[in-house]
């Protein structure tokens, strides 16, 4: 079988993030101070083999 390959489209692409609003919205609750956000975000984080980051 042959490997995956990324989309023609995604390679000039540098985000992770595919689609650009979805950048955005990312990008809007970043910015923005959520006292909420930042366990989850450290749960999430701690949790997530550095391999996959």
């Amino acid at each position: 079988m042959p490997l995956p390959s990324p989309l023609p489209q995604t390679m000039s692409n540098k985000s992770l993030l595919f689609h650009p609003r979805v950048a955005e919205e990312a990008n809007i609750l970043l910015s923005l101070r959520d006292d909420a956000l930042v366990p989850q975000l450290t749960r999430s984080l701690n949790q997530t083999a550095a391999v996959n980051m």
